[in-house]
């Protein structure tokens, strides 16, 4: 993290320097956003490596209302979600009793199911819903998309380490692969269940339990 830090602190700099040409402005802002790119993948995998083993996993639980997660994890992901139509009812979700959970890594569980839902997307209009539900002594997080679909055959390994969908049918998306894993890491350490619905072309829903 430390590298990336100084780096982009230079960039800030030389930003600001009003005798740069254009080509020079348009490299710095190229270098800018790929250095970004880098941080989130290098955030992304420091935290990663905090919840490998759900059985070692510490939750630092707390009671928190499950729909502070979502507005959180909303608030994270910023201008990630500019043109995409949201399907959240957050007055409903604010119905639910509190959970007790880490509200950390449940808010960056939250993150990486609505980040994938929109980066995996290819449609021209990208639709992602966003839903609470409890279902027996669990409050289920569902997360849906109008995207591809994945294929049957891929479903049970997307929760895996390191692993994507060929590139041919994702788009060739830069990342490491995971996202999933991670959310099936802290779902799993708080005694949830992580689940999946998709077809091809009909787009997916992801969800997790979490114990009420």
């Amino acid at each position: 993290r430390t590298p990336l830090t100084v780096a982009l602190g230079f960039l800030e700099i030389l930003e600001g320097d009003d005798s740069l040409g254009t080509f020079h402005k348009s490299a710095l802002l190229k270098i800018r956003g790929e250095s970004e790119k880098l941080k989130s993948l290098v955030e992304k995998l420091i935290t990663f490596s905090t919840v490998q083993t759900p059985d070692a996993l510490v939750l630092d639980k707390a009671f928190t209302a499950p729909a502070d997660a979502v507005v959180d994890a909303l608030k994270s992901l910023g201008p990630r979600m500019d043109g995409v139509e949201l399907d959240w009812d957050e007055a409903k979700a604010r119905k639910h009793p509190k959970i007790k959970a880490d509200p950390f890594l449940l808010k960056e569980a939250v993150v990486n199911l609505i980040e994938n839902a929109v980066k995996f997307n290819r449609a021209e209009k990208k639709k992602v819903s966003i839903a609470l539900k409890k279902e027996g002594d669990t409050l289920r997080f569902a997360i849906g998309d109008n995207g591809p679909g994945i294929p049957s055959e891929e479903q049970p390994k997307l929760f895996r380490k390191f692993y994507q969908i060929d590139d041919d049918f994702t788009g060739q998306i830069p990342g490491f692969g995971l996202g999933l894993a991670f959310v099936k890491s802290v779902v799993e350490a708080h005694g949830g269940r992580v689940g999946l619905e998709s077809d091809p072309g009909k787009g997916s829903i992801f969800s997790f339990t979490i114990p009420l």
